[in-house]
């Protein structure tokens, strides 16, 4: 090839990627990362897979709306508490209170919302804020507290991040699970 004919060819290529990059762009960002947009999506998505043909008004549920809004949040929280999902994932500072109560083995305690935003369950714990070494010593007590032996705790937690940031697998696993 000639000089001028390589700059031709890499034009080509060039406007072949272009082409190529925001057909990607478009079907992938757009239509496959994040398949439904709303709960209600995810909602109808399930009575779909059940052969439900008719639409349901979750805001006003008849007895069908009022089943699967009574499932889904059950299934939500089961879902992010069964996987530690890294779509999810965050990391968090938990700083604890001295605590007197009889229990030696946890010398503090801690809020756990007070700390960490739109917190669902916490998945591991460390001693330092680049996770090499494990603590094993905490315990949660109930859904918002957590009892601990060092001061302060570097967690990794799931958080709700939003239907509309859900990977299209997430989507449809909630849609099959409802």
């Amino acid at each position: 090839y000639s000089t001028e004919d390589q700059g031709e060819v890499m034009e080509e290529i060039k406007a072949q990627m272009t082409g190529i990059y925001t057909l990607l762009k478009t079907k992938y960002t757009d239509g496959f990362r994040i398949m439904a947009r709303t709960i209600d999506d995810i909602k109808t998505q399930a009575l779909n897979y059940l052969g439900f043909p008719v639409p349901v008004d979750f805001t006003t549920p008849d007895e069908v709306g009022a089943c699967v809004n009574r499932v889904y949040s059950d299934v939500l929280e089961k879902a992010f508490r069964m996987y530690p999902w890294s779509f999810a994932r965050k990391d968090g500072i938990i700083e604890g209170t001295k605590d007197s109560s009889q229990e030696a083995r946890f010398s503090h305690y801690a809020k756990i919302s007070d700390f960490l935003t739109n917190y669902i369950c916490v998945q591991a714990a460390f001693f330092d804020p680049k996770h090499w070494a494990k603590c094993f010593d905490w315990r949660q007590t109930d859904t918002d507290e957590i009892k601990f032996m060092p001061r302060k705790l570097y967690v990794e937690y799931t958080a709700d991040i939003g239907v509309a940031k859900y990977p299209a697998y997430f989507a449809d696993y909630l849609a099959l699970a409802v």
